[in-house]
C-alpha cells in the first residue's frame, strides 16, 4: 500500500471533510470514530485518529475512491461496437484478458493514489457483467483572494498593485465503465475549474490504457435524439425531465437559445413559445439541453432512484451528460442509461 507524505495528508483529511456531511460521517463509523458533531469536530477527530494509527491513509484514499466519483461530474457517453473484438466479447474473457496486460496487478488490487504527478490507473475492478478502470490525477488551479491584495510605492513615487491568489490543490478522478451485458460504456469524469479540457482527458485515459484496453474502438454516442425525444415527452405530458434551456441549431447553422424564467418553470407552458418550439424541434438538431430530472417517472417509475430532482444538462453533439451537483452511483447510472434508451 502506498503511503502519504505530511502535505498529501492533510490534503487527504480536506478532501474528505469536504464530502457531504453524511459521507463524513459514514466513513468515521465505518472506521470506529464518533461521528457526530460540526465538521470542524471531525476534522479534529479524524486528524488524531490518523496521528494515533486507528486510521490509516490508505483507508481515506480507498474511500474517496468509491464516492469521490459521483460528486458533480461530466459523462461521456459511448457506443459499444456491433462486433466486439475477440478477446473481448464478455466479462469473462475481459478478465483474463486485463489480467494478461500491463495493468493485470492492479485487477481487483486496488492500489491507493493520493495526487499522483500525472494521470494514473489506480484500480480495476470486475465484476459480472464488465468492469470499471479508475485513475486517478492531481489538478491544480488559483483561485483569487481579494482580501490579500495590497499596493505600496516605490520611492520615486510610483504606485505598485498586488494581487492575490491561492493555488487550489485537488483530486480528480476518471473512472471508465463497460457493461458488457446492456452494452453501456461510459467515462466519468469528475469536475474540474474552468480551462480544463473534458477532451483532452480523455485523451490522456486513452493513453495510459491503451496496451491494456482496446479504448479506440468506441465512438462517441450522439445524444440529439434524446434531447428532442426529452422535449416529445414534455409536450405530451409524460415528461421524465423538466426543462430548463434548448439550444437548437438550424440547417443554415443559427443557433436558437430558448429558456424558462426560473429553474422552477419549464421552457414549455406558453403559446407562442411552444409553437416556435414545435416548429424547431422537427426542423433542428438539439444542441443541448439542460433540464432537472424528475422522481417517480420513466417507464417504470418504482425503478427511478431519483429521489430529488437532478440537475443535468446534455451536449448533444459531443455526446456529452453534465451531472451538475453531487448525486450517487445508483441515480448517474440509472439517468445515463435512459439518456442512451432515449437516443
Amino acid at each position: 500500500m502506498a503511503s502519504a507524505d505530511p502535505a498529501d495528508r492533510d490534503l487527504l483529511i480536506d478532501f474528505l471533510i469536504s464530502l457531504r456531511l453524511d459521507r463524513v460521517r459514514t466513513f468515521l463509523q465505518q472506521n470506529g470514530v464518533a461521528h457526530s458533531g460540526t465538521r470542524p469536530e471531525l476534522r479534529d477527530r479524524l486528524a488524531e485518529a490518523l496521528d494515533d494509527g486507528s486510521v490509516t491513509t490508505d483507508a481515506i484514499v480507498l474511500f474517496l475512491d468509491d464516492v469521490e466519483p459521483w460528486g458533480k461530474q461530466h459523462v461521456l457517453v459511448y457506443r459499444a461496437p456491433a462486433r466486439k473484438p475477440t478477446h473481448w466479447t464478455d466479462p469473462a474473457r475481459a478478465r483474463r484478458t486485463l489480467l494478461a496486460g500491463t495493468l493485470g496487478e492492479l485487477v481487483d488490487q486496488p492500489l491507493p493514489l493520493v495526487l499522483p504527478e500525472t494521470l494514473r490507473v489506480s484500480s480495476i475492478r470486475t465484476h459480472s457483467r464488465g468492469f470499471s478502470v479508475l485513475a486517478v490525477e492531481s489538478r491544480a488551479h488559483t483561485e483569487r483572494v481579494e482580501e490579500l491584495d495590497r499596493m505600496t510605492r516605490t520611492s520615486d513615487g510610483r504606485t505598485i498593485e498586488y494581487r492575490a491568489f491561492e493555488q487550489i490543490i485537488t483530486r480528480g478522478i476518471l473512472l471508465f465503465r463497460w457493461d458488457m451485458v446492456s452494452g453501456s460504456v461510459t467515462l466519468h469524469i469528475t469536475q474540474a475549474s474552468s480551462g480544463y479540457s473534458y477532451n483532452e482527458a480523455e485523451e490522456r485515459f486513452q493513453q495510459i490504457v491503451g496496451d491494456a484496453l482496446p479504448f479506440d474502438i468506441f465512438d462517441r454516442r450522439e445524444l440529439r435524439r434524446a434531447i428532442r425525444s426529452l422535449y416529445n415527452q414534455e409536450a405530451s405530458g409524460t415528461a421524465e425531465a423538466r426543462s430548463h434551456r434548448y439550444r437548437y441549431r438550424s440547417a443554415g447553422g443559427r443557433d436558437i437559445d430558448i429558456a424558462s424564467p426560473t429553474a422552477e418553470a419549464s421552457v414549455l407552458g406558453e403559446a407562442p413559445v411552444d409553437d416556435a418550439m414545435r416548429a424547431l424541434a422537427t426542423r433542428t438538431a438539439g444542441r443541448s439541453g439542460n433540464f432537472y430530472w424528475l422522481a417517480g417517472t420513466g417507464p417504470a417509475p418504482r425503478s427511478n432512484p431519483v429521489e430529488h430532482e437532478q440537475h443535468i444538462t446534455i451536449a448533444g453533439e459531443e455526446g456529452r451528460v453534465h451531472f451538475m451537483t453531487p448525486s450517487s452511483e445508483e441515480i448517474v447510472t440509472y439517468v445515463v442509461n435512459r439518456i442512451r434508451a432515449l437516443s
